[in-house]
């Protein structure tokens, strides 16, 4: 589960399972699953308010104004990835489109992801025995509620910067009450690849 916007993780999907061509091939595989909680710069949603003289318009005037009318618009649930810029028209039948990007606030209530996508990483979670935390902060309050779910006794691991960053974030989901077994790095990310302690926390 990633919060980042990049497609770094989906180019290196291929190497443990399939290419990721559509939306459902992120979670379709029985052992590996991506979850884009935030969504991504090759995601949108369709746009169901009708544009006049959609026909007739480049895709940079469409985008001007679903800019201009982003307050009104009535944004799909149905999601596209898509690998052409801009991104606000698809081809024929021309239906515009809105990019499918949440920006990471506390108190945000929604993610901008597929709703079956979000309800398979609450299945993920209460199965989940093994946690790795690399660079989250822990202040998405709404993911926050989800990961209560855990087991009791669920190993959990943090990355961060170094030893009072993470000893930072293991104390707010403590206060949060995200209980778990919690251990950390002493050093960032950087000694935490290089000594692929992931590989020993995982074995």
């Amino acid at each position: 589960m990633t919060f980042n916007y990049d497609t770094l993780l989906d180019s290196e999907f291929p190497s443990v399972t399939r290419q990721i061509e559509t939306m459902s091939d992120h979670v379709s595989d029985e052992n590996y699953k991506l979850i884009k909680v935030h969504g991504t710069i090759n995601w949108a949603r369709e746009v169901r308010t009708p544009l006049d003289g959609l026909h007739s318009k480049n895709t940079w005037q469409v985008g001007q104004e679903l800019i201009e009318r982003a307050d009104s618009l009535d944004v799909s649930g149905n999601y596209r990835i898509l690998t052409t810029h801009p991104t606000e028209l698809l081809p024929e039948p021309r239906i515009p489109i809105f990019p499918a990007l949440a920006i990471p606030v506390q108190r945000k209530q929604t993610f901008e992801c597929p709703a079956d996508h979000i309800e398979l990483l609450r299945e993920c979670i209460a199965q989940t025995t093994k946690l790795l935390i690399i660079g989250w902060r822990a202040t998405e309050y709404h993911f926050m509620e989800l990961l209560k779910m855990i087991r009791l006794g669920t190993r959990g691991l943090v990355v961060a910067g170094g030893k009072a960053n993470a000893e930072e974030i293991i104390d707010r989901l403590n206060r949060e009450g995200v209980q778990a077994n919690w251990f950390h790095t002493e050093g960032g990310f950087t000694d935490f690849a290089a000594q692929r302690v992931a590989d020993k926390f995982l074995r």
